[in-house]
């Protein structure tokens, strides 16, 4: 189970922050580095990109 256990942590670790970074840097009004916002909280950012997928996907399925 290691091998799965990588591929999440990859994808908690390296993939979920970004978008998530650059939603809540589009929304904070660009007033601080997208750099700084992502270095700021990972989870916040994993959160950011997770409910924006789930709103993404809610969407989808209604039209």
């Amino acid at each position: 189970m290691a091998g799965s256990d990588f591929v999440i942590e990859v994808i908690t670790e390296v993939i979920l922050p970004y978008p998530g970074a650059f939603i809540r840097w589009l929304f904070l009004g660009r007033k601080r580095t997208f750099k700084s916002i992502l270095k700021e909280a990972n989870s916040k950012n994993e959160y950011v990109t997770l409910a924006f997928v789930m709103a993404s996907l809610l969407i989808f399925l209604i039209i």
